[in-house]
């Protein structure tokens, strides 16, 4: 279907901006890539009304504003990139919508998704966005959009609304509230190394995957021109616990977290030890996990490392696992 047959032919004129892997993916930039994306992103407005410490869109910011994360994400017409995803519709298997809190952030993702429902893509639609109105949530959900990642970001009770902004009860009993109304139809985002502990990280995660919120790990990564532009880096054996931890409550496997002063030593678990390395030689865990399909590559990592959520299987360095396990036995894991 040609798209100038839409019923509404002003939304082909607005701009979108398009991560510029997914620019390269849809032909509409010759751009050599290293890591082929299996989800097309696109980002809807730009310089948001929050105002997030670590984001490059945030209120008052002075990061460039092509940037989310460490992906560039330049400006086209809406109508052209409609094209090349009917076009190329057999080089993706998702589109996800990354929504800044912008003027007219809502009207104009609703008028997207209308788009490409009358065009009938027939493909998985996520929309990552700030949005705690139901009525908004299910207005999504009836245009077609199969998942909604409302992203927590910040999991320090301490420091939310210093680094974030709001009210981290308020927010996380929200997204708990709708994990239980749509089941298996919410994500959310946390970030890893904005001062939370390790307990206050994996206590959440398991919160929300028993209310079936489906958790999708970040790195922190310090983005030019935000107050944050200096913090360090998250440790990356750190991010390989978390990584683990994660896919422990993603597959309903029991376990014991072991602390010391804060930090997760050990995880204890009722299991042999030939059970528990298959756990962690399970190398899916360390590539980028959320909704399905979703590799972002490069979110987090420059190209030439370290990468904290790899793309692929075959990106995977071969001694992940010594990297941050220290020793397996019998009902228990050692970390570094």
């Amino acid at each position: 279907m040609n798209v100038v047959h839409l019923s509404n032919k002003t939304v082909l004129d607005f701009d979108i901006r398009v991560s510029i892997g997914s620019l390269a993916l849809l032909k509409i930039r010759d751009i050599k890539i290293l890591a082929k994306p299996t989800t097309i992103y696109l980002m809807v407005e730009e310089h948001c009304v929050f105002n997030c410490l670590y984001c490059a869109q945030a209120r008052e910011s002075k990061a460039n504003f092509e940037n989310l994360s460490r992906i560039t994400w330049p400006k086209e017409k809406f109508g052209k990139v409609l094209e090349s995803l009917i076009t190329h519709r057999d080089k993706y298997k998702r589109i996800c919508f990354q929504v800044v809190n912008g003027r007219n952030y809502f009207e104009n993702l609703v008028s997207f998704l209308k788009a490409m429902k009358e065009v009938n893509l027939n493909v998985p639609v996520s929309v990552s966005i700030r949005e705690y109105n139901e009525e908004r949530i299910k207005q999504l959900f009836e245009l077609g959009v199969e998942r909604i990642g409302l992203p927590i970001d910040v999991v320090s009770k301490e420091n939310f609304s210093k680094i974030r902004g709001g009210n981290y009860e308020e927010t996380f009993n929200k997204i708990i509230a709708f994990g239980r109304e749509f089941k298996g139809r919410i994500t959310t985002h946390i970030i890893v190394g904005l001062l939370e502990m390790d307990e206050e990280l994996i206590n959440a995660m398991k919160d929300f995957f028993d209310n079936s919120v489906l958790v999708s790990l970040f790195a922190f990564t310090p983005i030019k021109g935000t107050p944050l532009e200096h913090f360090k880096t998250v440790p990356l054996e750190r991010y390989r616990k978390m990584q683990f931890v994660r896919s422990l409550l993603f597959k309903k496997i029991p376990f014991k977290p072991i602390y010391k002063e804060g930090v997760l030593k050990e995880v204890e678990m009722d299991y042999k030890k030939e059970f528990i390395e298959s756990l962690l030689n399970d190398l899916a865990i360390y590539t980028t996990q959320g909704c399905p399909n979703c590799n972002r590559p490069f979110y987090n990592e420059k190209p030439n490392g370290p990468m904290y959520n790899f793309p692929s299987l075959s990106t995977i360095e071969n001694n992940i696992i010594s990297s941050y396990v220290s020793q397996v036995v019998d009902g228990k894991v050692i970390f570094k």
